[in-house]
């Protein structure tokens, strides 16, 4: 019975704010994507970030974690790094069925080369990008990257015009 477990409270709140739109959620949306991998709230966190206007957007497994922040005006640097070393919760159970309780937990203790992310500048004309870690030049086709492999931390570094 779900009524027992609602607060009446919003989970989640949308406001528009001229031009823009500002989403709260009352909880932790990283910590609820990352460790509680159910595909229903997996799907639900997707489809409340895709809908803001997404400056960069990352085709990578789940695994790999990105932040990203202007070094100035025109430059832009994207962190990947690779999450292991800590428990992942699998919940493989039908909820209300016969194996309700069981759960699962996986330890992410090893990395190892993620290949093909994709990086994609949504709205910029980029004029170059590198990966300084590498000390190597990366192509842009269309403002996308194709960064060839992450194992634990890369950096992409994008000029914009």
């Amino acid at each position: 019975n779900s009524s027992a477990y609602d607060s009446t409270d919003p989970g989640v709140v949308l406001h528009r704010y001229g031009k823009g739109r500002s989403i709260y959620v009352s909880g932790d949306i990283g910590e609820g994507f990352a460790a509680w991998p159910v595909l229903v709230i997996r799907r639900f966190f997707a489809d409340l970030i895709e809908r803001g206007d997404l400056m960069i957007q990352v085709d990578a497994p789940s695994r790999i974690l990105t932040t990203a922040f202007r070094v100035d005006e025109k430059t832009i640097n994207v962190h990947l790094y690779q999450r292991f070393g800590h428990m992942q919760h699998f919940d493989n159970a039908e909820p209300g069925g016969a194996g309700d309780w069981a759960h699962q937990w996986a330890l992410l203790d090893e990395p190892f080369p993620v290949h093909d992310i994709k990086v994609r500048f949504n709205g910029m004309r980029i004029a170059r990008a590198s990966m300084p870690l590498q000390d190597a030049e990366l192509d842009v086709d269309d403002s996308t990257i194709a960064v060839p492999q992450v194992y634990l931390h890369e950096v992409v570094q994008v000029t914009c015009d």
